[in-house]
Protein backbone atom coordinates (compact mmCIF):
# COMPACT_ATOMS: atom_id res chain seq x y z
CA UNK A 1 0.00 0.00 0.00
CA UNK A 2 2.83 2.36 0.95
CA UNK A 3 4.63 1.63 -2.33
CA UNK A 4 1.51 2.62 -4.33
CA UNK A 5 1.32 6.00 -2.58
CA UNK A 6 4.97 6.85 -3.31
CA UNK A 7 4.69 5.73 -6.92
CA UNK A 8 1.59 7.92 -7.38
CA UNK A 9 3.38 10.99 -6.00
CA UNK A 10 6.33 10.56 -8.36
CA UNK A 11 3.96 10.05 -11.28
CA UNK A 12 2.40 13.44 -10.63
CA UNK A 13 5.76 15.11 -11.15
CA UNK A 14 6.18 13.64 -14.61
CA UNK A 15 2.67 14.29 -15.89
CA UNK A 16 2.70 18.01 -15.09
CA UNK A 17 2.98 20.26 -18.22
CA UNK A 18 6.43 21.32 -18.84
CA UNK A 19 5.13 24.90 -19.18
CA UNK A 20 3.98 25.02 -15.54
CA UNK A 21 5.12 27.99 -13.59
CA UNK A 22 7.80 27.79 -10.96
CA UNK A 23 5.18 28.52 -8.34
CA UNK A 24 3.18 25.52 -9.44
CA UNK A 25 6.28 23.38 -9.18
CA UNK A 26 6.93 24.58 -5.67
CA UNK A 27 3.34 23.80 -4.63
CA UNK A 28 3.56 20.33 -6.12
CA UNK A 29 6.85 19.69 -4.34
CA UNK A 30 5.22 20.67 -1.05
CA UNK A 31 2.36 18.26 -1.65
CA UNK A 32 4.79 15.43 -2.43
CA UNK A 33 6.70 16.12 0.77
CA UNK A 34 3.43 16.01 2.76
CA UNK A 35 2.54 12.67 1.14
CA UNK A 36 5.97 11.26 1.99
CA UNK A 37 5.53 12.46 5.60
CA UNK A 38 2.22 10.64 5.82
CA UNK A 39 3.80 7.49 4.34
CA UNK A 40 6.51 7.56 6.98
CA UNK A 41 3.89 8.02 9.69
CA UNK A 42 1.93 5.01 8.44
CA UNK A 43 5.08 2.89 8.34
CA UNK A 44 5.84 3.67 12.00
CA UNK A 45 2.30 2.76 13.18
CA UNK A 46 1.94 -0.94 14.31
CA UNK A 47 -0.44 -2.85 12.05
CA UNK A 48 -3.22 -4.96 13.53
CA UNK A 49 -2.90 -8.64 12.74
CA UNK A 50 -5.41 -11.43 12.99
CA UNK A 51 -4.40 -13.63 15.98
CA UNK A 52 -3.32 -17.11 15.05
CA UNK A 53 -5.69 -19.79 16.33
CA UNK A 54 -4.19 -23.10 17.44
CA UNK A 55 -5.62 -26.11 15.71
CA UNK A 56 -5.99 -27.75 19.11
CA UNK A 57 -7.51 -24.64 20.85
CA UNK A 58 -11.24 -24.37 21.37
CA UNK A 59 -12.62 -21.19 19.71
CA UNK A 60 -14.32 -18.54 21.84
CA UNK A 61 -17.61 -18.11 19.96
CA UNK A 62 -19.92 -15.77 21.87
CA UNK A 63 -22.50 -15.12 19.16
CA UNK A 64 -24.55 -17.07 16.67
CA UNK A 65 -22.68 -17.61 13.40
CA UNK A 66 -24.39 -18.44 10.13
CA UNK A 67 -23.76 -18.11 6.41
CA UNK A 68 -22.56 -14.58 5.71
CA UNK A 69 -21.00 -13.99 9.15
CA UNK A 70 -17.50 -12.51 9.28
CA UNK A 71 -14.90 -11.99 11.98
CA UNK A 72 -12.05 -13.46 14.00
CA UNK A 73 -14.42 -15.83 15.74
CA UNK A 74 -15.37 -17.22 12.32
CA UNK A 75 -11.65 -17.78 11.60
CA UNK A 76 -11.18 -19.50 14.96
CA UNK A 77 -14.19 -21.73 14.28
CA UNK A 78 -12.85 -22.61 10.81
CA UNK A 79 -9.45 -23.53 12.28
CA UNK A 80 -11.18 -25.76 14.85
CA UNK A 81 -13.38 -27.45 12.25
CA UNK A 82 -10.39 -28.03 9.96
CA UNK A 83 -8.36 -29.53 12.80
CA UNK A 84 -11.21 -31.95 13.54
CA UNK A 85 -11.57 -32.98 9.90
CA UNK A 86 -14.91 -31.30 9.23
CA UNK A 87 -13.51 -28.54 6.96
CA UNK A 88 -10.93 -28.90 4.18
CA UNK A 89 -10.61 -25.19 3.28
CA UNK A 90 -8.33 -22.63 4.92
CA UNK A 91 -9.59 -20.15 7.50
CA UNK A 92 -10.82 -16.95 5.75
CA UNK A 93 -12.96 -15.28 8.43
CA UNK A 94 -16.01 -15.57 6.18
CA UNK A 95 -18.82 -18.06 6.97
CA UNK A 96 -19.60 -19.48 3.53
CA UNK A 97 -21.06 -22.66 2.03
CA UNK A 98 -18.07 -24.83 2.97
CA UNK A 99 -18.09 -23.62 6.58
CA UNK A 100 -21.87 -24.23 6.73
CA UNK A 101 -21.37 -27.82 5.46
CA UNK A 102 -18.65 -28.36 8.07
CA UNK A 103 -20.94 -27.07 10.85
CA UNK A 104 -23.68 -29.49 9.68
CA UNK A 105 -21.24 -32.41 9.96
CA UNK A 106 -20.24 -31.28 13.46
CA UNK A 107 -23.90 -30.87 14.54
CA UNK A 108 -24.87 -34.32 13.22
CA UNK A 109 -21.91 -36.07 14.84
CA UNK A 110 -22.50 -34.39 18.21
CA UNK A 111 -26.23 -35.14 18.16
CA UNK A 112 -27.32 -31.48 17.98
CA UNK A 113 -29.36 -31.63 14.74
CA UNK A 114 -29.02 -33.73 11.59
CA UNK A 115 -31.73 -32.45 9.22
CA UNK A 116 -33.81 -29.46 8.25
CA UNK A 117 -32.69 -26.01 7.23
CA UNK A 118 -30.99 -23.08 8.86
CA UNK A 119 -34.31 -21.35 9.43
CA UNK A 120 -36.40 -24.36 10.50
CA UNK A 121 -34.05 -26.41 12.72
CA UNK A 122 -30.86 -24.39 12.83
CA UNK A 123 -29.09 -27.00 10.68
CA UNK A 124 -25.86 -25.32 9.56
CA UNK A 125 -26.14 -22.43 12.06
CA UNK A 126 -23.58 -22.26 14.86
CA UNK A 127 -26.07 -21.27 17.57
CA UNK A 128 -26.67 -21.86 21.29
CA UNK A 129 -26.99 -25.68 21.21
CA UNK A 130 -24.02 -26.04 18.88
CA UNK A 131 -21.90 -23.79 21.11
CA UNK A 132 -22.92 -25.95 24.09
CA UNK A 133 -21.74 -29.08 22.23
CA UNK A 134 -18.45 -27.30 21.48
CA UNK A 135 -18.06 -26.35 25.15
CA UNK A 136 -18.68 -29.98 26.16
CA UNK A 137 -15.96 -31.21 23.81
CA UNK A 138 -13.55 -28.55 25.06
CA UNK A 139 -14.25 -29.50 28.67
CA UNK A 140 -13.51 -33.15 27.96
CA UNK A 141 -10.27 -32.35 26.13
CA UNK A 142 -9.08 -30.12 28.99
CA UNK A 143 -9.45 -32.84 31.61
CA UNK A 144 -6.13 -34.56 32.42
CA UNK A 145 -5.78 -38.09 31.17
CA UNK A 146 -6.14 -40.33 34.24
CA UNK A 147 -3.15 -42.47 35.06
CA UNK A 148 -4.24 -46.10 34.76
CA UNK A 149 -4.04 -48.05 37.97
CA UNK A 150 -1.61 -50.94 37.41
CA UNK A 151 -3.24 -54.31 37.65
CA UNK A 152 -1.52 -56.30 40.38
CA UNK A 153 0.18 -59.44 39.17
CA UNK A 154 -1.60 -62.36 40.78
CA UNK A 155 0.52 -64.73 42.80
CA UNK A 156 0.97 -68.13 41.19
CA UNK A 157 -1.60 -70.59 42.43
CA UNK A 158 -0.26 -73.03 44.98
CA UNK A 159 -0.95 -76.70 44.35
CA UNK A 160 -3.24 -78.31 46.90
CA UNK A 161 -1.65 -81.09 48.97
CA UNK A 162 -2.60 -84.71 48.31
CA UNK A 163 -2.49 -87.59 50.80
CA UNK A 164 -2.55 -91.37 50.44
CA UNK A 165 -3.21 -93.23 53.71
CA UNK A 166 -3.84 -96.98 54.05
CA UNK A 167 -3.97 -99.72 56.69
CA UNK A 168 -2.63 -103.14 55.62
CA UNK A 169 -4.37 -105.38 56.48
CA UNK A 170 -7.47 -103.45 57.41
CA UNK A 171 -8.99 -106.43 59.27
CA UNK A 172 -7.06 -108.19 62.02
CA UNK A 173 -7.69 -110.54 64.92
CA UNK A 174 -7.15 -109.27 68.43
CA UNK A 175 -3.46 -109.33 69.26
CA UNK A 176 -2.33 -108.92 65.66
CA UNK A 177 -0.84 -105.79 64.12
CA UNK A 178 -1.47 -103.77 60.97
CA UNK A 179 0.76 -101.31 59.12
CA UNK A 180 -0.35 -97.75 58.53
CA UNK A 181 1.37 -96.24 55.48
CA UNK A 182 1.07 -92.68 54.13
CA UNK A 183 2.63 -90.47 51.49
CA UNK A 184 1.94 -86.90 50.39
CA UNK A 185 2.60 -84.36 47.67
CA UNK A 186 2.76 -80.56 48.15
CA UNK A 187 2.52 -80.96 51.94
CA UNK A 188 4.90 -79.48 54.51
CA UNK A 189 3.52 -81.02 57.71
CA UNK A 190 1.15 -83.73 58.91
CA UNK A 191 -0.57 -84.55 62.19
CA UNK A 192 -2.59 -87.58 63.25
CA UNK A 193 -5.25 -88.74 65.66
CA UNK A 194 -5.30 -92.13 67.32
CA UNK A 195 -3.65 -93.18 70.55
CA UNK A 196 -0.82 -95.02 68.83
CA UNK A 197 0.31 -92.33 66.34
CA UNK A 198 -1.10 -89.10 67.77
CA UNK A 199 0.61 -85.74 67.22
CA UNK A 200 2.88 -84.35 64.51
CA UNK A 201 4.40 -86.86 62.11
CA UNK A 202 6.41 -86.73 58.88
CA UNK A 203 4.88 -86.14 55.47
CA UNK A 204 5.51 -89.79 54.58
CA UNK A 205 6.21 -92.97 56.48
CA UNK A 206 4.74 -96.12 57.99
CA UNK A 207 4.12 -97.51 61.45
CA UNK A 208 2.86 -100.84 62.83
CA UNK A 209 -0.05 -100.57 65.27
CA UNK A 210 -1.91 -103.18 67.31
CA UNK A 211 -5.27 -101.75 68.27
CA UNK A 212 -7.25 -103.67 70.90
CA UNK A 213 -10.56 -102.64 69.35
CA UNK A 214 -11.64 -101.49 65.90
CA UNK A 215 -10.18 -98.04 65.28
CA UNK A 216 -10.17 -95.13 62.83
CA UNK A 217 -6.91 -93.27 62.24
CA UNK A 218 -7.04 -89.80 60.65
CA UNK A 219 -4.18 -87.84 59.11
CA UNK A 220 -4.34 -84.11 58.33
CA UNK A 221 -1.59 -82.74 56.09
CA UNK A 222 -1.04 -79.06 55.31
CA UNK A 223 0.82 -77.21 52.56
CA UNK A 224 0.92 -73.79 50.89
CA UNK A 225 -2.13 -74.76 48.80
CA UNK A 226 -4.36 -75.78 51.73
CA UNK A 227 -4.90 -78.94 53.76
CA UNK A 228 -6.24 -82.45 53.21
CA UNK A 229 -7.61 -85.06 55.61
CA UNK A 230 -7.82 -88.84 55.02
CA UNK A 231 -8.91 -91.62 57.40
CA UNK A 232 -8.05 -95.34 57.51
CA UNK A 233 -10.15 -97.86 59.40
CA UNK A 234 -8.94 -101.03 61.08
CA UNK A 235 -11.42 -103.73 62.11
CA UNK A 236 -10.34 -105.87 65.06
CA UNK A 237 -12.06 -109.24 65.41
CA UNK A 238 -12.12 -111.10 68.71
CA UNK A 239 -10.42 -114.44 68.98
CA UNK A 240 -12.65 -117.52 69.35
CA UNK A 241 -11.66 -121.06 70.16
CA UNK A 242 -11.12 -123.17 67.06
CA UNK A 243 -12.41 -126.71 66.96
CA UNK A 244 -9.10 -128.33 66.00
CA UNK A 245 -5.62 -126.83 66.49
CA UNK A 246 -3.17 -126.91 63.56
CA UNK A 247 -0.77 -129.75 62.85
CA UNK A 248 2.52 -129.63 60.89
CA UNK A 249 3.52 -132.48 58.57
CA UNK A 250 6.81 -131.32 57.01
CA UNK A 251 8.68 -128.37 55.48
CA UNK A 252 10.03 -127.87 51.97
CA UNK A 253 12.92 -127.65 51.76
CA UNK A 254 13.96 -129.33 54.98
CA UNK A 255 16.95 -127.03 55.32
CA UNK A 256 18.79 -124.14 53.67
CA UNK A 257 20.36 -120.74 54.20
CA UNK A 258 18.51 -117.67 55.45
CA UNK A 259 16.47 -115.60 53.03
CA UNK A 260 15.04 -118.53 51.07
CA UNK A 261 11.32 -119.22 50.67
CA UNK A 262 10.09 -121.97 53.03
CA UNK A 263 6.74 -123.79 52.84
CA UNK A 264 5.19 -125.53 55.83
CA UNK A 265 2.66 -128.29 55.08
CA UNK A 266 -0.05 -129.40 57.52
CA UNK A 267 -3.74 -128.98 58.41
CA UNK A 268 -6.11 -126.55 60.14
CA UNK A 269 -3.98 -123.50 59.56
CA UNK A 270 -5.76 -120.15 59.98
CA UNK A 271 -5.97 -117.26 57.58
CA UNK A 272 -3.29 -115.62 59.70
CA UNK A 273 -0.80 -117.63 61.72
CA UNK A 274 2.33 -117.33 63.80
CA UNK A 275 5.22 -119.56 62.75
CA UNK A 276 7.69 -120.34 65.54
CA UNK A 277 11.35 -121.28 65.01
CA UNK A 278 12.61 -122.57 68.33
CA UNK A 279 15.66 -124.18 69.89
CA UNK A 280 16.46 -124.97 73.47
CA UNK A 281 17.76 -121.42 73.98
CA UNK A 282 15.94 -119.19 71.48
CA UNK A 283 12.60 -118.66 69.76
CA UNK A 284 11.88 -116.70 66.60
CA UNK A 285 8.27 -115.79 65.80
CA UNK A 286 7.04 -114.52 62.43
CA UNK A 287 3.64 -113.79 60.88
CA UNK A 288 2.46 -115.89 57.94
CA UNK A 289 -0.78 -116.42 56.05
CA UNK A 290 -2.54 -119.41 54.55
CA UNK A 291 -5.08 -119.40 51.72
CA UNK A 292 -6.02 -123.10 51.87
CA UNK A 293 -5.52 -124.01 55.57
CA UNK A 294 -2.92 -126.59 54.41
CA UNK A 295 0.18 -124.59 53.44
CA UNK A 296 2.05 -121.62 54.82
CA UNK A 297 4.83 -119.94 52.79
CA UNK A 298 7.24 -117.35 54.11
CA UNK A 299 10.86 -116.21 53.91
CA UNK A 300 13.34 -117.45 56.48
CA UNK A 301 14.52 -114.31 58.32
CA UNK A 302 17.98 -113.12 57.16
CA UNK A 303 19.59 -112.95 60.59
CA UNK A 304 18.45 -116.39 61.76
CA UNK A 305 21.56 -118.08 63.20
CA UNK A 306 22.83 -121.34 61.72
CA UNK A 307 21.34 -124.35 63.51
CA UNK A 308 18.48 -126.86 63.75
CA UNK A 309 15.07 -125.47 64.67
CA UNK A 310 11.72 -126.95 65.59
CA UNK A 311 9.06 -125.37 63.34
CA UNK A 312 5.53 -125.09 64.78
CA UNK A 313 2.40 -123.06 63.99
CA UNK A 314 -0.26 -121.21 66.02
CA UNK A 315 -3.59 -120.29 64.41
CA UNK A 316 -4.01 -116.61 65.31
CA UNK A 317 -7.80 -116.99 65.44
CA UNK A 318 -7.58 -119.56 68.25
CA UNK A 319 -8.42 -117.86 71.51
CA UNK A 320 -6.47 -120.58 73.31
CA UNK A 321 -3.36 -119.98 71.13
CA UNK A 322 -2.70 -123.71 70.94
CA UNK A 323 0.62 -124.54 69.31
CA UNK A 324 0.98 -127.35 66.78
CA UNK A 325 3.54 -130.11 66.86
CA UNK A 326 6.96 -129.21 65.45
CA UNK A 327 9.19 -130.55 62.68
CA UNK A 328 12.90 -129.91 62.27
CA UNK A 329 14.38 -127.40 59.87
CA UNK A 330 18.13 -126.85 59.41
CA UNK A 331 19.34 -123.28 58.82
CA UNK A 332 22.62 -123.71 56.95
CA UNK A 333 25.53 -121.45 56.05
CA UNK A 334 25.23 -119.40 52.86
CA UNK A 335 25.87 -120.92 49.47
CA UNK A 336 27.93 -119.05 46.85
CA UNK A 337 27.54 -119.28 43.08
CA UNK A 338 29.97 -116.78 41.52
CA UNK A 339 32.82 -114.34 42.26
CA UNK A 340 34.02 -111.42 40.08
CA UNK A 341 36.75 -110.87 39.21
CA UNK A 342 38.50 -114.22 39.54
CA UNK A 343 41.97 -112.71 38.98
CA UNK A 344 43.18 -110.45 41.79
CA UNK A 345 46.08 -108.10 40.99
CA UNK A 346 45.73 -105.44 43.70
CA UNK A 347 44.61 -105.20 47.30
CA UNK A 348 42.44 -102.24 46.29
CA UNK A 349 40.35 -104.39 43.96
CA UNK A 350 36.76 -104.92 45.07
CA UNK A 351 35.44 -108.46 44.61
CA UNK A 352 31.74 -109.32 44.47
CA UNK A 353 30.32 -112.63 45.66
CA UNK A 354 26.89 -113.81 44.50
CA UNK A 355 24.89 -116.39 46.39
CA UNK A 356 22.12 -116.70 49.01
CA UNK A 357 21.93 -116.46 52.79
CA UNK A 358 24.39 -113.59 53.39
CA UNK A 359 23.70 -111.52 56.51
CA UNK A 360 25.46 -109.39 59.11
CA UNK A 361 27.25 -112.48 60.49
CA UNK A 362 28.73 -113.56 57.16
CA UNK A 363 32.53 -113.74 56.84
CA UNK A 364 34.65 -114.52 53.76
CA UNK A 365 37.38 -117.19 54.11
CA UNK A 366 40.36 -117.38 51.76
CA UNK A 367 42.24 -120.66 51.84
CA UNK A 368 39.89 -122.56 54.19
CA UNK A 369 38.01 -122.09 57.43
CA UNK A 370 41.20 -121.85 59.49
CA UNK A 371 42.97 -119.45 57.10
CA UNK A 372 42.34 -115.77 56.33
CA UNK A 373 38.95 -114.41 57.51
CA UNK A 374 37.64 -111.20 55.89
CA UNK A 375 34.70 -109.04 56.96
CA UNK A 376 32.67 -107.93 53.90
CA UNK A 377 32.61 -104.29 52.93
CA UNK A 378 28.86 -104.47 52.21
CA UNK A 379 25.99 -106.97 52.15
CA UNK A 380 22.87 -106.45 50.03
CA UNK A 381 19.52 -106.21 51.85
CA UNK A 382 18.21 -109.35 50.13
CA UNK A 383 21.29 -111.37 51.18
CA UNK A 384 22.32 -112.31 47.62
CA UNK A 385 25.53 -110.25 47.11
CA UNK A 386 28.44 -109.00 49.16
CA UNK A 387 31.68 -107.13 48.41
CA UNK A 388 35.16 -107.41 49.90
CA UNK A 389 38.87 -106.87 49.19
CA UNK A 390 41.84 -109.18 49.78
CA UNK A 391 44.73 -107.77 51.81
CA UNK A 392 48.20 -107.75 50.21
CA UNK A 393 49.64 -109.92 52.98
CA UNK A 394 48.25 -113.09 51.39
CA UNK A 395 50.59 -114.98 49.09
CA UNK A 396 50.22 -115.39 45.37
CA UNK A 397 48.61 -118.34 43.70
CA UNK A 398 45.27 -120.12 43.36
CA UNK A 399 43.12 -119.84 46.48
CA UNK A 400 39.82 -121.30 47.67
CA UNK A 401 37.04 -118.88 48.53
CA UNK A 402 34.11 -119.63 50.85
CA UNK A 403 31.70 -117.94 53.29
CA UNK A 404 30.29 -118.88 56.68
CA UNK A 405 27.82 -117.38 59.14
CA UNK A 406 28.79 -119.49 62.14
CA UNK A 407 32.57 -119.69 61.53
CA UNK A 408 32.49 -123.46 61.94
CA UNK A 409 31.32 -124.96 58.65
CA UNK A 410 31.34 -124.05 54.98
CA UNK A 411 28.69 -124.76 52.43
CA UNK A 412 30.64 -124.71 49.13
CA UNK A 413 33.82 -123.16 47.69
CA UNK A 414 34.97 -121.20 44.63
CA UNK A 415 38.50 -120.44 43.31
CA UNK A 416 40.34 -117.17 42.65
CA UNK A 417 43.86 -116.48 41.41
CA UNK A 418 46.09 -113.91 43.17
CA UNK A 419 48.85 -112.24 41.18
CA UNK A 420 50.40 -109.23 42.91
Amino acid sequence: MYTRIVSFAILLVFILPVSASAQSVLDLQARINELLRQVNALQSTPQATTPAVSAQACPAVLRTLRRGSRGDDVSALQVFLAARGYLSANATGYFGAQTEAAVKKFQAEQGVVASGTASSTGFGVFGTKTRAALAHICALSSEPTPTPTPTPTPSPAQAAPTLTFTATPNTITSGQSTTLTWSTENATSCSSTGSEISGTIGTSGSVAVSPINSAVYTLVCTGAGGSVSVSASVEVKAKVPVAIPPTVSYTSPSGGPTGIQLTVYGTHFGTTNTVIFSTAVTSIRMAATSTDEKTISFQVPFDTPVGTYGVSVVNDADALSRQSNSVNYMVTNPSISAVTPTLVTSSSQVLTLTGVGFNSSTKVYVGGISALKITPTSVSPDGTTLTFSIPSAISRGSKTLAVSNDGATLNNILYISISW
